[in-house]
């Protein structure tokens, strides 16, 4: 479903390789939609805004929690119990 949006999204990268989080935002400023990835090599808890806007409907794996402020940007916060990624899409249930 985000596919399209994805690819001709340009990317939106924070963090650098092996440091936590290190951020891929790819979202469509047309409308909203697409995906943003987040690794950490460090359990904790970590805040992303992201850069643009985002449709509301969403899908993600577990440990995320989803809030939107006044620009209609994610804020994510998100609970790494070890090494891992965060995978979130946004323009699908």
């Amino acid at each position: 479903m985000v596919r399209d949006d994805i690819t001709i999204s340009d990317p939106v990268v924070e963090g650098s390789p092996g440091r936590s989080p290190e951020v891929y935002e790819k979202i469509n400023v047309a409308n909203g939609q697409g995906a943003v990835v987040v690794f950490a090599n460090k359990s904790g808890t970590y805040t992303y805004i992201t850069k643009n806007k985002v449709a509301k409907r969403n899908w993600h794996t577990e440990g995320v929690e989803i809030a939107y402020d006044a620009k209609g940007r994610a804020i994510l916060k998100m609970q790494f119990k070890e090494s891992s990624a965060k995978i979130l899409f946004f323009g699908v249930e």
